[in-house]
């Protein structure tokens, strides 16, 4: 699992890295915890990551939670990106690491959200993991996620 600090929110340099955000870590319905760059764990409510979305939303349009039961995280900040996906429930390290894999692999090919989605999801069953129903996926009213491309080709 990858640990990143609090820092990894902030603006990126790059084009698509400015329209994707994908905070990871160990989480909860309630928060996220996170390693900052001291090794040292600091946890950030469902209320802060909303609020960081609302404020940050300038040029994010899609985040990715892959943490466990980041369900509620998705949620709250789908009020301000266009797209977000959490984890219902648990999830194992290697089946993150093959849907999230999936997902980036699809969207730099050019392909849609949606489809980076759908292909993330459909990577854990050609692998034999049985937990494509863990990622949801949540879209701001009026918002069609086939219609999001982030790069295009």
């Amino acid at each position: 699992m990858l640990a990143v600090g609090t820092q990894a929110t902030q603006p990126t340099t790059t084009p698509l890295q400015a329209k994707l955000r994908k905070p990871s870590g160990h989480g909860n319905e309630d928060e996220i915890a996170f390693v900052d760059i001291d090794g040292k764990t600091k946890t950030l409510s469902t209320e802060v990551i909303a609020e960081l979305m609302r404020v940050m939303s300038d040029n994010i349009r899609v985040v990715l939670f892959n943490t466990c039961r980041s369900g509620q995280q998705a949620k709250a900040v789908v009020a301000h990106v266009d797209v977000a996906i959490g984890m219902n429930g648990n999830i194992k390290d290697d089946a993150a690491r093959i849907f999230v894999a999936s997902f980036y692999r699809a969207i730099g090919f050019g392909r849609s959200v949606l489809q980076a989605y759908e292909q993330g999801k459909l990577a854990l069953q050609l692998e034999g993991i049985p937990q494509e129903h863990v990622p949801e996926m949540h879209t701001r009213d009026g918002i069609d996620a086939n219609d999001i491309v982030l790069v295009r080709l």
